[in-house]
């Protein structure tokens, strides 16, 4: 018997179903609704009331979401975003763009805001690389972050780390995600449960160079 970890680009929600008839199964980063399942999450919609928190906390009340359009983790990360500008008092600043889990995507809202000739002072991006993707648009119009716009991401990845790009994130705690779908596959193979587990972890601010106190 081979125990599996299925990630989000790896994973068909029925072929996990299917899997879980004949070897354990947990699934990482999305939540899949079959009671045969078990689940490791993140709380999506604290992160990004982190990420909004973090930037009005700096002085932005004019803060734009580029949303990640169909991909797993989207739709709590753009209610989360709109519950927390609702909840301090900027539901009327609340705008989404319309997006997907690209650096092309990043890129697109930023000519869009561009464009529109009214630029919010901040971007939370659903993703660091539709961040990246946004940063690299505005630096090319002869804007500066996070002087005339502050930029957030989610995830933390590596090249949020990155020196030269030092991106202001939303940490997902893989570690202890990793460590607790191990313990969950232990636990049906070795003593055998069969009742589903969803566990939910909870994300961190990272704060870098990206973000700073909003533009006058």
């Amino acid at each position: 018997m081979v125990p599996l970890l299925l990630g989000e680009v790896l994973l068909r929600e029925l072929e996990a179903v299917e899997l879980a008839d004949t070897v354990p199964v947990v699934v990482i980063s999305r939540l899949v609704r079959a009671t045969s399942l078990d689940c490791v999450l993140t709380d999506e919609a604290h992160g990004a009331t982190l990420a909004v928190e973090h930037l009005a906390g700096l002085g932005h009340r004019r803060i734009v979401h580029v949303d990640g359009g169909s991909g797993a983790a989207a739709k709590p990360r753009r209610s989360g975003y709109v519950k927390a500008m609702q909840r301090i008092g900027l539901a009327e600043h609340t705008k989404v763009i319309p997006g997907e889990f690209t650096e092309v995507a990043g890129v697109r809202a930023a000519e869009a805001l561009l464009d529109d000739g009214d630029l919010p002072t901040a971007i939370f991006a659903a993703n660091d690389l539709v961040a990246a993707g946004a940063m690299d648009a505005l630096e090319d119009a002869g804007l500066r972050i996070p002087d005339d716009v502050s930029i957030i991401g989610y995830d933390n990845t590596s090249l949020a780390q990155l020196h030269h790009v030092a991106l202001s994130t939303i940490d997902q705690p893989r570690e202890e995600m990793g460590q607790m779908a191990l313990t969950m596959l232990h636990e049906r193979i070795e003593h055998e449960r069969r009742e589903r587990v969803v566990h939910l972890t909870t994300p961190t601010l990272v704060a870098r160079r990206t973000t700073g106190p909003a533009a006058s």
